[in-house]
């Protein structure tokens, strides 16, 4: 059965959030030749990942180390058994369902500011977010594309998660200032198995594709021309 573009990113999503939340083993999001993966495969955090930058497996005690290190493997297969493949590979996802609702990192700010709660986020924690419309138009594309190899979505530039939730709650019109910033020690983050920085290099992208990738907080994807993916 063929699967329009929404199926797709909607079933990745149901499949992220399930391991994220639950910390089950994901099943292996894939049709055919092609596979969806994760920033999450970089797990020494130095950062603007490019395409041909090789693995590296998550630290055991991290509680996503299952889930990234089965992408991992599931890229490894894909690449063993067809030879012609398509990977993309993303950061979080954010954005509305078809019902309007909001993915959870933003529903749960959103429930908090309009609470009168503070929301405290790492500013030294560093992801390529990307939002859910414009991982549809890149995956569709590619779909009726001619690229092969592995292929990294999303905006030109990164954003900590401080910056990402601030902008968020600006775009919104809800009280950024109940945005507040927190620091993630370097000891702390390797006691806990948590890379600072998994954004990634998404120039290719952006220089193959017409897809336009938002910062967070803007509201089309109509971004800077002079934004490369660097």
């Amino acid at each position: 059965m063929r699967r329009s573009r929404w199926e797709i990113v909607v079933y990745w999503i149901i499949t992220e959030m399930e391991g994220d939340s639950h910390g089950e083993t994901p099943r292996i999001v894939a049709w055919g030749k092609r596979f969806i993966s994760t920033d999450g495969i970089f797990g020494k955090g130095t950062g603007s990942y490019r395409e041909e930058d090789p693995p590296e497996p998550l630290d055991e005690r991290n509680p996503l180390a299952t889930y990234s290190n089965a992408k991992i493997r599931g890229e490894a297969r894909i690449r063993e058994r067809h030879p012609n493949h398509v990977i993309v590979r993303v950061g979080p996802i954010y954005g509305r369902n078809a019902a309007g609702q909001w993915d959870k990192r933003v529903a749960s700010m959103c429930a908090d500011l309009e609470a009168g709660r503070e929301v405290s986020r790492s500013d030294n924690l560093y992801k390529t977010f990307i939002h859910v419309e414009d991982m549809g138009n890149a995956i569709h594309e590619l779909l009726h594309g001619s690229y092969l190899g592995t292929l990294h979505l999303g905006p030109a530039k990164k954003e900590s998660y401080y910056s990402f939730f601030k902008k968020m709650a600006l775009a919104l019109g809800l009280n950024a200032e109940g945005v507040k910033e927190s620091l993630l020690t370097e000891a702390d983050a390797q006691e806990r198995g948590i890379p600072l920085n998994t954004s990634l290099n998404t120039k290719k992208a952006h220089e193959l594709l017409q897809t336009r990738f938002r910062q967070a907080g803007w509201e089309n994807a109509n971004g800077n021309d002079s934004d490369k993916g660097e």
